[in-house]
């Protein structure tokens, strides 16, 4: 039997622990009282929409320059917002200044309920129908929205010409629309409602739906009416406040920021506390790889198409970004060059959006280095080997449930010899209590004398002090 000090110990521990998981319970609760409601067809504060991305060597007026890394890129005059017409139904309350509208489309999947506004055909909402909110088991996971101003959105730049940015307003049919039974896919597609300044250029925008995928494709078709060739680049962003998701509290807090891959500098990840204090973090170009944002269990990233589908992004060195664009409120993202259009020719210019949970064999599979957002942190060396044995287990049985078992067996297995060494060592220290007990009242506050005394009892018995609980 474990001595009364180990008793005490343990009860110790098992307090302290059930403290813990009490005030991270009470936190999940108020966070729950306190979170404002969202629906798929809330708007979008003006406000909350960044500006167009600065990154290092664009400028935010004038004709293209080079940026980092010798690549040319176009820019864009920082244009004020296209305000659209807005219906005749919506009346304006006087003195107050009239309302922005835009038309929204509504995406449901078999995964996904999504929103599409046409200011810039941003994805405003996206929200997950087959997981569970962390704070309200009875509603579903809300990744895109509100929130946390949290939205993905997609640009055209050219030297000379204005193209379609995140703020150009688009021909979007409003409505649902609905991946039926027997469809694998679902097309959204809207087009540029104002011209370029030539007057010639053409803009479509489309997104495509999968079934049972968590990629979307989005695709830029342009059509160059123009006489001279254009040389367009695209830049893919996300944007986010620095509020932590729901269900991390004080106690148990969770990575939450960008996150960027390259074979050349492999997975760098750089938290918005981060980007606050160096308003831009530079990220070296680099001639693939991709850039998103990653939280607890489920990640947001831009990805280039599959191999072989767009050869304008073979080799592309693209520039990635990352930069506070407003008061809490950051973005991540990438400008790809989009290839040449020549005068009277079409170019289709593919990306796709990655949107879900860090499920590490499917995200080996959809991009590589894409699973790395799974991070383990400080104990990767020690966990990433169990979580394979952990799925090898579960293949060979079948069941999660047995899976973990057998793995608790494996581990107490491995580390029986450091157990039987710490049991022994505590049987050792009952035997000699009596002894302990005498030496301390035979020396009462000497407490010098007394350790003397004890250190050589331990000789004499071969006895390690903390042989009985170093192990464990």
């Amino acid at each position: 039997m474990p001595s009364m000090d180990t008793r005490r110990l343990i009860l110790f521990f098992i307090f302290s622990f059930s403290l813990v998981m009490l005030w991270d319970a009470w936190q999940k609760q108020q966070a729950k009282l306190n979170a404002p409601q969202q629906t798929a067809s809330q708007g979008v504060p003006k406000s909350a929409v960044p500006g167009l991305p600065a990154v290092p060597g664009v400028p935010a007026t004038g004709s293209a320059a080079p940026a980092a890394g010798g690549v040319p890129v176009p820019t864009v005059p920082l244009a004020a917002p296209i305000t659209p017409a807005v219906p005749a139904a919506a009346v304006a309350t006087p003195g107050a200044p009239a309302p922005v509208a835009f038309n929204k489309a509504l995406v449901r999947t078999d995964i996904f309920t999504a929103e599409i506004v046409s200011e810039g055909g941003d994805l405003r909402y996206l929200e997950f129908t087959k997981h569970k909110s962390t704070l309200d088991k009875d509603k579903t996971f809300v990744m895109l929205g509100n929130q946390h101003n949290y939205f993905a959105q997609t640009g055209l730049l050219a030297a000379g010409v204005e193209m379609p940015n995140h703020r150009t307003a688009f021909t979007l049919t409003g409505g649902d629309y609905v991946l039926k039974d027997g469809e694998n896919k679902l097309n959204v597609r809207m087009e540029a409602a104002a011209a370029s300044a030539a007057g010639a250029v053409k803009v479509a925008k489309i997104y495509t739906f999968t079934r049972g995928s968590y990629v979307i494709d989005v695709s830029y078709e342009i059509t160059n009416g123009t006489a001279a060739p254009l040389a367009p680049s695209a830049y893919l962003q996300l944007v986010r406040n620095g509020k932590a998701p729901d269900g991390d509290s004080q106690f148990m807090q969770t990575f939450t920021g960008a996150a960027f891959f390259n074979a050349k500098e492999n997975f760098q990840k750089q938290d918005f506390a981060d980007i606050e204090k160096a308003k831009t973090i530079p990220v070296k170009p680099a001639p693939d790889g991709w850039a998103g944002m990653i939280q607890h269990y489920f990640a947001v990233a831009w990805l280039p198409p599959k191999e072989g589908v767009a050869a304008n992004w073979n080799n592309a060195t693209r520039e990635f970004y990352t930069k506070k664009v407003a008061e809490n409120l950051y973005s991540s993202g990438m400008i790809v060059p989009a290839g040449t259009v020549a005068p009277g020719a079409t170019l289709k210019f593919d990306a796709r959006l990655f949107a879900g949970p860090q499920d590490q064999d499917m995200l080996e599979q959809i991009q590589p280095g894409l699973n790395l957002v799974v991070d383990y942190g400080i104990l990767t060396i020690l966990a990433q080997p169990m979580f394979e044995l952990l799925k090898w287990l579960h293949k060979m049985l079948g069941n999660w449930g047995l899976a973990i078992i057998a793995l608790t067996v494996i581990i107490k297995a491995v580390f029986f010899p450091l157990s039987a060494a710490s049991y022994k060592s505590m049987a050792r220290m009952k035997k000699v209590t009596p002894r302990l007990t005498a030496l301390r009242e035979r020396y009462g506050n000497d407490r010098m004398k007394m350790n003397q005394a004890m250190m050589e009892l331990y000789k004499e018995e071969k006895i390690n002090p903390l042989g009985g609980c170093l192990p464990i």
